[in-house]
């Protein structure tokens, strides 16, 4: 009995320290595509992004096993350009791949990642971008790499003001708006 609550424990110090079974592990090399979300759903007087828009300041991946939803890697990058490869235990995973976010070193499952917010009215575009976010679901098995795309979404919405027509009566005289306002507006997104 002795014998093998010793082998027990020796197995527990083996994969604190990362040395776990390479037949249980896969790789998996994920793919993070931003589209230009801004130009397809436009009008078609506003065509293009501006510059701090499409800005990638960060971007971190998450992978987390599916079934315990633990955080199983996180990488971080600064480019799309970069390389985002993993080698984690088989079984299904769900990625996140998150642009321009929050600081995410407190993230160790998916309810920790679900309860960061991003406050807008904290934000300053020009120096931090605007967050996007994605995700999807994948298989990770032995031997047979896998590339999963994720498609990255806007956190946020444009409001594009084209005109202002003035219907008020003649007898009121012209108008000259100074400022507008966008009511109801969630500035706070998970």
């Amino acid at each position: 009995m002795t014998s093998i609550v010793i082998l027990m424990v020796a197995c527990a110090k083996a994969e604190e320290k990362g040395m776990t079974d390479t037949l249980t592990q896969g790789e998996m090399a994920v793919s993070v595509r931003f589209d230009d979300a801004i130009t397809k759903a436009s009008p078609t007087e506003y065509v293009t992004a501006l510059e701090d828009e499409q800005m990638v300041k960060k971007i971190d991946v998450l992978v987390f096993d599916k079934k315990t939803e633990n955080l199983n890697s996180l990488k971080s990058m600064s480019s799309l350009d970069d390389s985002c490869k993993f080698v984690l235990p088989v079984g299904e995973k769900i990625i996140y791949a998150i642009i321009n976010g929050p600081d995410l070193s407190s993230v160790n499952n998916i309810a920790a990642l679900n309860r960061l917010t991003d406050n807008l009215v904290n934000r300053k575009m020009s120096v931090d971008g605007l967050a996007l976010v994605g995700s999807d679901v994948c298989n990770v098995v032995k031997g047979d790499p896998i590339t999963p795309v994720i498609k990255e979404r806007w956190l946020v919405a444009r409001v594009v003001l084209h005109k202002v027509t003035c219907n008020l009566p003649p007898q009121h005289g012209g108008m000259r708006i100074d400022y507008v306002y966008l009511g109801n507006a969630n500035t706070v997104q998970t």
